[in-house]
């Protein structure tokens, strides 16, 4: 708990290099696939083949992948699906950025406290501290990026990350 708290209130030091972002991703859920396995959750993943690399700092992406897992498996505490999806973002056949999309069937979060989950210290779960949403937004700023959620009360919530290609490089 004290990591999360001393992680959020640092400045992040990014350490840039070209990044296979579906690389990133795949080497993390195969090391959770036996929590996948015990939480009852069936892992989907689709990740687009020839993805453009993006300059990210690969600790701090990694911690934004782990956090918003983390997020979804205590959303769906009796099981469900996690789709994880990776896009190129294109500008007239040009690549932009990578987009990556992280879904849960977890039930969405409830309209009155959708607003807070990106601040600091805010969570509706017991024994959690509320920053791994503000971190991964956080980090992924840093990056030149955006993170916003589509809440779908009943269903679940996705998360959409984007990343330019060049990030803070030029």
């Amino acid at each position: 708990m004290l990591r999360n708290v001393l992680d959020y209130s640092r400045e992040i030091e990014l350490k840039l290099s070209s990044r296979n972002i579906n690389e990133l991703i795949s080497n993390k859920i195969s090391l959770m696939s036996d929590l996948f396995k015990d939480k009852k959750i069936e892992l989907k993943v689709d990740l687009y083949p020839d993805l453009p690399n993006v300059y990210v700092d690969k600790d701090n992406i990694t911690q934004v992948f782990i956090n918003i897992i983390s997020n979804s498996i205590h959303a769906m505490p009796d099981g469900g699906t996690l789709n994880i999806r990776t896009l190129p973002l294109k500008k007239k056949d040009i690549y932009k950025g990578v987009c990556i999309e992280i879904s849960d069937t977890g039930g969405g979060i409830p309209p009155d406290v959708e607003h807070n989950v990106f601040n600091p210290f805010f969570t509706t779960k017991d024994k959690r501290i509320g920053l791994g949403l503000p971190l991964a937004k956080k980090i992924v700023d840093y990056l030149g990026g955006s993170i916003e959620l589509i809440n779908k009360i009943g269903e679940g919530l996705t998360v959409i990350i984007k990343l330019p290609i060049d990030s803070l490089i030029n």
